[in-house]
């Protein structure tokens, strides 16, 4: 039934009543729904749930459009975004200029306070901030003498000057006492010394070590070994001194054992036995391949058997010059003295000698 029928009277059916209700029912009930939604959008924004009062917003603008109240709430929806897009705003100004006021950037600063005052221009800290970008010009004079007082104490403690850096210090801490620079210097200082002391120890440790090498104490040296190895000492340096350490006792056992080599050797030469001996000599240039005192026992054998062999030689041929003498024979006794001759017999008792064979 049309629009125009039902205004002219005309009775409904019973299923055209019944479809109507529905119809109206359906539609009472999805504008109690949106009113319960904007309530909530509306409860929301009270409490400062911008991001929940927007889906709301955005749910009752496609849901129902026409919704009694929409429109209001739109408008305060929209008001409490700028607003908050003015506080962050307002905030990140705030945050910029303390820090380019920290940082003593100026012309940043005084650019930051100008957006602050056009957001805010009643803000309860606009006087302080006024004022600290005012004398940045001093704090920057202030960080510029802080610099110089850092980087010639650095320079100091660079070159172990610790009397001149300690100065350096001292008068930065008058300059700017909390500061950074401050800090950092006392720290290098402190390091600096320390590790000066650490060298001392160190370098006093190693002269320990090279007395006792040198005095041949070569346990008492390697407890001092052991010390240098828990110091804070580059391995190459520790390797140089345990190899400096080996090679001591090395040549300690090196020398004890040639000690027992010339002792035997001695002995056997002292015997005259040279066979022996010179077998003790070549084991002696065995164990030494490098030393020329194998040779040089050699030649000590030699000699002393030489030495033997001339005297024995003089004692034999003199034995003989005194038979021919005692048997009166004169060509003989010339012969034999002649050979005594060639064996450099005392020049005195071959005077005597040639005298006895002469009176034949």
């Amino acid at each position: 039934m049309s629009e125009g029928q039902r205004k002219s009277g005309v009775r409904l059916t019973k299923e055209e009543r019944k479809e109507l209700l529905a119809q109206l029912e359906r539609q009472s009930s999805r504008t109690v729904s949106s009113e319960r939604i904007l309530q909530r959008g509306e409860q929301a924004l009270k409490d400062g749930q911008l991001d929940q009062a927007q889906r709301v917003l955005k749910q009752l603008t496609t849901k129902a459009p026409r919704l009694v109240g929409l429109d209001l709430f739109r408008q305060r929806v929209e008001a409490a975004a700028h607003v908050e897009k003015l506080q962050a705003n307002l905030r990140a100004t705030e945050e910029m200029l303390t820090r380019y006021i920290q940082q003593r950037k100026k012309p940043l600063a005084k650019l930051a306070l100008t957006t602050l005052i056009e957001l805010a221009p009643n803000h309860p800290r606009r006087s302080d901030y006024t004022t600290w970008v005012a004398d940045l010009d001093q704090e920057v004079d202030l960080q510029r003498r802080a610099d110089e007082l850092l980087a010639a104490g650095r320079t100091a403690v660079i070159n172990e000057d610790f009397a001149k850096a300690t100065k350096h210090l001292e008068t930065l801490n008058k300059v700017d006492p909390a500061s950074r620079a401050t800090e950092q210097l006392a720290a290098e200082l402190a390091q600096a010394q320390q590790g000066q002391a650490r060298s001392a120890d160190i370098d006093r440790s190693k002269q320990r070590l090279e007395e006792l090498l040198a005095r041949g104490e070569l346990d008492a040296a390697e407890q001092q070994m052991e010390q240098l190895g828990q110091m804070d000492i580059p391995k190459v340096t520790i390797d140089f001194l345990r190899k400096r350490l080996v090679d001591h006792r090395e040549r300690v056992r090196d020398e004890a054992d040639s000690r027992l080599f010339i002792a035997e050797f001695e002995h056997h030469l002292a015997a005259g036995e040279w066979p022996t001996a010179r077998e003790v000599a070549q084991r002696y240039s065995q164990r030494f391949p490098t030393s020329p005192r194998g040779a040089a026992l050699f030649s000590q054998v030699n000699e002393h058997e030489a030495v033997q062999r001339r005297q024995q030689s003089l004692e034999e041929g003199i034995a003989t010059l005194e038979r021919f003498l005692a048997g009166g024979d004169r060509n003989g006794a010339e012969l034999a003295l002649k050979l005594l001759t060639n064996l450099e017999l005392d020049p005195e008792l071959l005077t005597q000698f040639e005298n006895r064979v002469r009176s034949l």
